[in-house]
């Protein structure tokens, strides 16, 4: 009938448009990501130096010393932070003591933030 004939037509578009776009959309996507990954890094940094911390003061010695990554943070060690400036051992020891809980997380626990279940329409 013409309706099936429609039908398998629009069918063989959307399969198409499927092959052609979807791998496009998909590196778009991922470069929109990474984009924003690196624009929200310094946030994160932020984040954690004024949010979880309580110590807003050290901001700008991070971000001066290239530490602009909180995957460059969570690699830092007490005498690493204490070259770096921060003369006070309980504020040392509190940022490290924060490091090596974000160092200790597990995939499992952030899974499903880093990889959300697609939804079925």
């Amino acid at each position: 009938t013409m309706l099936d004939s429609l039908n398998t037509k629009i069918q063989n578009i959307t399969s198409r448009l499927d092959q052609d776009i979807t791998p496009n959309c998909n590196q778009l996507l991922f470069e929109m990501k990474e984009n924003d990954l690196n624009i929200n890094k310094e946030k994160q940094v932020k984040h954690f130096l004024n949010d979880i911390l309580g110590m807003n003061e050290y901001y700008e010695l991070f971000i001066e010393n290239g530490l602009v990554d909180i995957d460059l943070i969570i690699t830092l060690s007490l005498d690493e932070l204490e070259k770096l400036g921060i003369k006070k051992i309980g504020h040392r020891k509190k940022i490290k003591q924060e490091i090596d809980n974000l160092n200790s997380l597990r995939i499992s626990q952030i899974f499903w933030t880093l990889y959300p279940p697609k939804t079925k329409e």
